[in-house]
């Protein structure tokens, strides 16, 4: 039986049963002790629902990825209105923190808060200037370990790389040309001078565009 409808039905013996003042203190007694315990389990859910600071908030149920433009990379679905923490800023995705993971989201998923919004220009360019590198790398060491952190944050490429990889080194391409044929996927990507190619999102090959 629930705690409420316990509740109800010493209400009904309260108002229907004649009771002695024994009985009755008893009752009392009782529906006191109900009384506190749903006060302790409102402020629990208080405290466990404010513990979470957040800064924004999903506009609609959205994939949370691993990584950056790989559809595969998809940790989970996070419904709407879903909290979330704005961690940084890249490209078409906020980086964020959920409760319980994170990772990276669109940002046309995401309705920050005003708090996040009316920060000023000049704190924002300041922000750039003295951390934004350090957080790339901070990322990348995160992500892929030192050793290939350091080599992607210096815009190094080399063979058998992920899509992803690439992407954090030489940023998004100017075009992408992709072909799909059994099962094989082919992709080019052109930057303004370099041409890469990638068979089954790894990296095989690159040129002079010509």
């Amino acid at each position: 039986m629930s705690r409420y409808t316990f509740f109800t039905v010493l209400l009904g013996f309260l108002f229907f049963v004649p009771l002695n003042a024994q009985q009755f203190n008893e009752l009392e007694r009782k529906l006191n002790q109900l009384e506190q315990n749903s006060i302790k389990s409102n402020i629990q859910t208080e405290v466990t629902d404010t513990s979470f600071k957040s800064n924004g908030v999903t506009s609609s149920g959205c994939r949370l990825y691993s990584d950056i433009g790989n559809l595969s990379s998809v940790i989970t679905i996070l419904p709407a209105d879903t909290r979330i923490f704005i961690v940084d800023v890249m490209d078409e995705y906020y980086y964020i923190k959920t409760e319980v993971n994170q990772g990276f989201v669109k940002k046309s998923k995401i309705n920050p808060d005003q708090s996040f919004l009316k920060k000023p220009p000049e704190v924002l360019k300041q922000q750039d200037t003295a951390t934004r590198f350090s957080n790339k790398l901070e990322y990348l060491r995160y992500t892929y370990g030192w050793e290939t952190a350091q080599k992607i944050f210096d815009h190094k490429i080399w063979r058998n790389m992920t899509t992803n990889m690439v992407e954090d080194s030489w940023g998004r391409p100017d075009k992408i040309s992709r072909l799909i044929n059994s099962g094989r996927v082919k992709e080019e990507w052109f930057y303004p001078s370099t041409y890469l190619i990638f068979i089954n999102g790894k990296l095989i090959d690159w040129g002079p565009v010509e």
